[in-house]
């Protein structure tokens, strides 16, 4: 460029520029003009002359200057308009825009959402078709939301002026730049002592580009440099902002080619890293795509190795010890001491080494993805041998992983046949209450298969659970005892205890209240024992760990009886283990549960995402609660089981208490374990007795999806079970609307339609109700949903609906009326067996109307009735007969009067 300028001296060039001045000033005096002379000129000139002279009065540039414009645009860069990361200004623009127009719903910026909307679609899909259960582990994580919310507030700065942080920052910068090796290595020192939360320390890092710098760091061959650099990425890693960044950058292919590095100090600190980084869906998605899970599963494989080689040395030297030992026992124990700390010191790296690779599998294992490249590389078998050799520590992040993997089937079966069931039993058995925590959930979901169930009972391990069920019940340090302290604590126990005092004595519970707990809460009225030398001890720094020590042990409690009510749950799938729970007592300490935890935290309910309430364990103690019951579901499906619950002096009354709390979660659960008691006869009546179906018809009414389902359901299940049903349904003919509105609008659930034509069919059996529902017009709508219905399942559930509501007035003559009869006949063609026998059963309700008899004979369907009169179902024999009987009558009746 310089040498083309160079060709043209700059005299010409000025000269050039003037003259272009001087006509462009020419051409714009010549415009102006006196506003006569300039309307006489209108009329003067024509619209082709005056634009011939507007054209003329624009003077050319030089060709040479064009040329020199076209070079320098040539040589401008174009801007990057998809760059995914935004400046610090940008975010400050934007976290201004959201508090001015109020959008605080989350702090996940729209940029972010648009560049990883494929990715997480992607995710969600492969983890549908992969993942069986219901719950999925590639939502959104809580905590990137927490810490993206928590960051917008920090770097929201709205003084434009840079702090003394960002100063500081950019000098080490500098520093760091113009140095020698030293001078970097304390230049790091400086860096991590700085505090990366805040708007100055970002903008530094912006400005001076660090975080490039310091991933440049990665791939110098010194390891001191190297650590130094990576210690300053693992504090960075732990903020959204950084993390992203790092990922953007590249940083996860440096950080494999790290744990290459014969340094294990190099390997540790990027295997944590990358930990850190993969709570980020694309860190995941990337690692995977790196082959960055095979890497770590050959790692832990390898240092697996070097574990067992450590141990069957030590194991020889303690034998040859043992067998050579000539003095007395003392100077053996010293021996063996000593061998001891030998061994534990050459195992305490790679502890920290395994530790570390675990937590990373951990975290890969959230992603179908990592659960994909952890089976193929045989993940199962490497943790199998680890388990044996490994610590507390190491224990608790191999349960993690398989906790997470167990989603899947292949994994279920993978522990019980690599022989893992015993070894996590044994870890069940006798480890720290972590581990047992992280064992109980593994098991549970393990428990989805039958072969894992029936080895937990052939292995005696059921008796273990039962005691560990009764130890956190009645123990002082159990989970119990803590959720009642939880409560005392809240405040306005007293409140608590008068709500449901009033409940127990509504319905004659017996209350198992200990007397000398009774007497403490008179003397505290606000459940806090104030102890003035407690409170100052409180104050020093000794007392201050013991408490929040305390405090742990009892979370951790509480969350290991939610794991362990959990996997009783699960092992009940199983009959005979219901059984053997049931002899060794396990009912009785279900029904303590669900009796006792509501009167905790049934009468205050918080709001549902509320932040306190997950921090005092209410959602622990409702996650109990719901796993009691679901047990109890399970285990009442037994004569035995069911009959000794009706046998105790409370028998339903605890599940309508908890039905009168009206608690939104364990509306499901309470409604699916009572619908399988009431197939008992004196739990049916006290259930009716004290008001437990105006209870459900309430949830219908005013519940949430799922207690309407599970209500409705009940309802058909109590009324199908006793002969009056006119006596339950009298007081409740205002309910009848609700019911019939399910089937009313098409927008409704598919699955509550079913439940509330399945309702309908047993409420139609009281004449006085199918009356009411009749002028409701539910004949209407059931005709209208067998002419669109599609699926079996629907299909079924309408032929029960109508046949029930085809007995009355001149239901069957509009059911023929509507063409429901060829419809009948298409089902009863069907290869599904239970729908040939509800289309039976319709088709016999309607041919008591002459019209709709003479219509089925005209459908061809009497070789049909009469092969499922011959059928074994006695039901559906007593459909097809009275079919064929009431068309012999129309037959004969025609005959007589033909005659």
């Amino acid at each position: 460029m310089k040498a083309f300028m160079s060709q043209f001296p700059l005299k010409s060039i000025d000269r050039l520029h003037a003259s272009q001045q001087f006509g462009h000033a020419m051409a714009m005096a010549s415009t102006i003009q006196p506003a006569e002379q300039t309307n006489e000129s209108h009329f003067r000139y024509s619209a082709k002359e005056k634009a011939k002279r507007k054209a003329n009065s624009r003077r050319r540039l030089h060709p040479t200057l064009v040329l020199i414009n076209q070079l320098i645009d040539q040589q401008k860069i174009p801007k990057d308009r998809s760059r995914p990361l935004r400046t610090y200004d940008e975010i400050h623009e934007a976290i201004e825009r959201r508090i001015q127009t109020h959008d605080l719903s989350d702090a996940v910026t729209m940029s972010r959402k648009q560049l990883q909307g494929a990715d997480g679609q992607e995710d969600d899909g492969q983890a549908r078709s992969q993942v069986t259960e219901d719950e999925s582990s590639e939502e959104e994580d809580e905590e990137v939301k927490r810490m993206d919310f928590t960051e917008s507030i920090l770097l929201n700065t709205k003084d434009s002026t840079k702090s003394a942080s960002y100063w500081q920052a950019l000098k080490v910068f500098r520093y760091f730049l113009a140095t020698n090796r030293q001078g970097t290595l304390i230049s790091l020192i400086a860096l991590r002592a700085l505090n990366f939360r805040t708007a100055g320390v970002v903008q530094a890092f912006e400005k001076a580009e660090g975080t490039t710098l310091l991933l440049n760091l990665l791939s110098v061959e010194d390891p001191p440099v190297q650590i130094g650099a990576m210690r300053v990425l693992l504090k960075l890693s732990t903020i959204a902002y950084f993390a992203r960044l790092i990922v953007h950058l590249g940083g996860i292919e440096a950080l494999l080619e790290n744990l290459h590095q014969p340094n294990e100090q190099i390997k540790r600190a990027a295997a944590k890293i990358l930990t850190n980084l993969c709570i980020l869906k694309k860190a995941r998605k990337k690692l995977c795509a790196k082959d960055g899970v095979p890497l770590f599963v050959c790692m832990l494989d390898e240092y697996t190795q070097k574990l067992q080689d450590i141990h069957s040395a030590g194991s020889r030297e303690m034998r040859f010890l043992t067998a050579t030992n000539r003095r007395n026992s003392v100077s053996l124990n010293t021996s063996l001491k000593a061998l001891e700390r030998r061994i534990s010191q050459k195992r305490r790296p790679i502890d920290n080494l395994l530790i570390t690779i675990c937590s990373a599998l951990g975290a890969c294992s959230k992603s179908p993805e990592g659960r994909r490249a952890m089976r193929e590389t045989g993940m199962v078998s490497v943790l199998g041998r680890l388990i044996a050799l490994a610590l507390s520590e190491v224990l608790e992040y191999i349960m993690g992983i398989l906790e997470v993997c167990c989603q899947e089937k292949y994994f279920r079966i993978s522990v019980w046949t690599e022989g893992m069931v015993p070894k996590l039993i044994d870890c069940l058995k006798g480890s720290t209450l972590n581990v047992k925590i992280r064992c109980s959930l593994t098991l549970a979901r393990c428990c989805s298969e039958a072969c894992v169930r029936d080895g937990l009972r052939k292995l005696k391990s059921l008796e273990m659970m039962n005691k560990f069920l009764a130890w956190e019940i009645t123990n002082s340090d159990g989970a119990m005892e803590s959720l009642r302290r939880v409560a005392n604590v809240r405040g306005g126990m007293q409140e608590d205890e008068n709500f449901m005092n009033a409940l127990l004595l509504r319905y004659s519970v017996n209350r198992t209240v200990n007397p000398a707990r009774k007497e403490e809460q008179q003397h505290q009225p606000h459940g806090i024992k104030l102890n003035l030398l407690a409170s100052q001890a409180a104050s020093g720094k000794e007392e201050r760990k013991k408490r929040a020590k305390e405090a742990m042990a009892s979370t951790q409690h509480e969350t290991f009886l939610s794991g362990l009510t959990r996997l009783l749950y699960k092992v009940c799938l199983s009959p005979e283990n219901a059984t053997q729970l049931f002899r060794l007592g396990a009912v009785q300490h279900m029904i303590r549960l669900i009796t006792e935890l509501p009167r905790l935290f049934g009468p205050f309910r918080r709001p549902v995402c509320s932040a306190s309430e997950k921090l005092n364990g209410f959602d622990r103690a409702e996650k109990i609660v719901k796993h009691a019951l679901c047990a109890l579901a399970l285990m009442a499906d037994l004569p035995e089981i069911r009959n000794s619950i009706a046998a105790t002096s409370d028998g339903i009354r605890p599940w309508l208490v908890l039905l009168r709390l009206a608690i939104d979660d364990l509306m499901p659960a309470t409604c699916a374990s009572i619908r399988v008691l009431l197939t008992n006869a004196s739990i049916r009546n006290a259930f009716i007795e004290h008001g437990g179906v105006r209870m459900l018809f309430a949830y219908v009414t005013t519940g949430q999806r799922d207690a309407k389902l599970e209500a409705l359901r009940t309802i058909r299940t109590c009324l199908e079970n006793i002969q009056n049903t006119g006596r339950v349904l009298k007081p409740l003919t205002s309910s009848m609307d609700t019911i019939v509105s399910f089937i009313r609008s098409l927008k409704t659930d598919s699955e509550i339609q079913r439940a509330a034509l399945e309702t309908i069919a047993q409420m139609a059996r009281d004449r006085n109700t199918l009356a009411i529902m009749t002028d409701l017009g539910v004949t209407q709508e059931i005709s209208r949903l067998l002419s669109v219905a599609t699926d079996d399942e629907m299909c079924i559930s309408i032929c029960h609906a109508l046949a029930a509501c085809s007995y009355y007035g001149k239901n069957a003559f509009y059911f023929g009326d509507t063409n429901c009869v060829p419809v009948l006949a298409a089902f009863m063609r069907s290869r599904n067996e239970a729908l040939r026998s509800a289309a039976v059963k319709a088709i016999h309700g309607l041919s008591f109307d002459p019209e709709n008899a003479a219509q089925i004979w005209g459908a061809n369907i009497c070789k049909l009735l009469t092969s499922l009169a011959a059928g074994n179902e006695e039901s559906t024999q007593k459909a097809a007969t009275g079919t064929l009987t009431n068309i012999r009558k129309l037959e004969f009746i025609a005959t007589y009067q033909y005659n």
